[in-house]
């Protein structure tokens, strides 16, 4: 029964996308099911009855909420849903949301006092100040060289493991900081860099 309404959801929403002019391809999933084949055999997805996931996910067909918040009663399935509804009674998850949508206004707020930089956020402020204070407490341990900042050798160390992580979309070219990427997407654009 659970099955068979799985399947005819799945078909359905999948006719509905293309009938609205969606141009996808016909999804692995959807294919076997018009087949009439398990796209996942159950044994595979759940090789062990006893995994915790499987504990997790079978207490929403139960409706078993082991899980309940002594401030407010709200009840949960899976323990790491309770710990995240708990910061709310502690402000965390405020505070976290603000900060980020504070990012989004592009309003910089806080304004380092020796060379006039601006930030969104003022933890960010504090980190970068250490900078004009002469000390380098982060050492590279393959060249000696020392940074103010820990996340500023974590950039210079990917010169010494010829680590590229950041990619170009329209090129082949890969780039060790985000911001050597984005300078050089911009010429694509046809923008200027401000010097």
């Amino acid at each position: 029964m659970q099955r068979t309404l799985y399947r005819d959801v799945m078909l359905e929403n999948y006719s509905h996308l293309v009938s609205v002019g969606y141009c996808i391809s016909k999804p692995e999933v959807v294919f076997k099911l018009e087949q009439g084949e398990e796209p996942w055999p159950l044994e595979r997805a759940f090789p062990c009855r006893s995994d915790p996931a499987l504990k997790v996910h079978q207490r929403i067909h139960t409706g078993e909420k082991p899980y309940q918040c002594k401030d407010c009663g709200k009840s949960f399935y899976a323990k790491s849903n309770f710990n995240h509804h708990q910061r709310t009674h502690t402000g965390e998850t405020i505070r976290i949301l603000i900060v980020h949508q504070v990012s989004h206004t592009g309003k910089k707020r806080y304004t380092c006092n020796e060379c006039g930089k601006t930030f969104c956020v003022k933890a960010n402020l504090t980190k970068y100040q250490k900078i004009h204070t002469g000390l380098k407490p982060y050492e590279c341990t393959e060249c000696g060289k020392s940074f103010s900042m820990n996340s500023i050798l974590t950039v210079h160390q990917r010169t010494h493991m010829g680590e590229k992580p950041y990619g170009c979309n329209e090129c082949e070219k890969s780039f060790y900081k985000k911001s050597a990427l984005t300078k050089h997407q911009k010429t694509y654009t046809g923008e200027t860099t401000q010097v």
